[in-house]
């Protein structure tokens, strides 16, 4: 499974990026991450916005350590992601209920589901930042999604979180 927000941009060579580096490793159901590039409206790079997340090229990237990051940074693009379609089986569908925060809790789900990942530094996705986007616009929205993103998952953080990983801390 693979999306593409309606003002983004996949590069061409993005699907085959990712299937041939989930394949390169004996994993089942292995997801699959890249970094992406921000342009502006026009389709401009932006080189202000600095890249927040980075793991080892092309390693096995386990579901602690990703969880770890997104809860840290508190965001993965998800038009990066390539997701087997037996991970969506287990932890989807999306909560359509939500506005602005079902990727979010998509990808909480999918680590806390012990899934791992495989990470490309290749950017192969264009992440359109511009002033009529939800993230600028819908501020309250935002706020009571990532409330009722919490609610939801707040107890099996807790179950997971331990004193040498303290997920609550991040």
């Amino acid at each position: 499974f693979s999306w593409l927000s309606h003002d983004d941009v996949y590069l061409p060579e993005k699907v085959s990026t990712q299937i041939e580096m989930i394949q390169g490793h004996n994993i089942p159901n292995l997801v699959g991450f890249g970094a992406d590039m921000h342009i502006d409206k026009h389709g401009n790079e932006l080189s202000n916005v600095k890249q927040t997340v980075m793991f080892e090229e092309g390693t096995e990237i386990k579901w602690q350590q990703a969880l770890a990051v997104f809860l840290k940074t508190g965001t993965f693009n998800g038009c990066a992601f390539l997701i087997p379609k037996e991970v969506l089986k287990q932890c989807g569908p999306f909560d359509e209920s939500l506005r602005y925060c079902q990727d979010w809790l998509m990808w909480l789900k999918i680590f806390t589901n012990g899934y791992s990942m495989v990470y490309t530094r290749q950017r192969n996705v264009q992440n359109r930042i511009h002033d009529r986007q939800l993230t600028q616009t819908g501020r309250a929205v935002f706020r009571k999604d990532s409330r009722a993103v919490f609610e939801m998952m707040i107890d099996k953080i807790v179950q997971l979180s331990n004193k040498e990983f303290n997920l609550l801390h991040k």
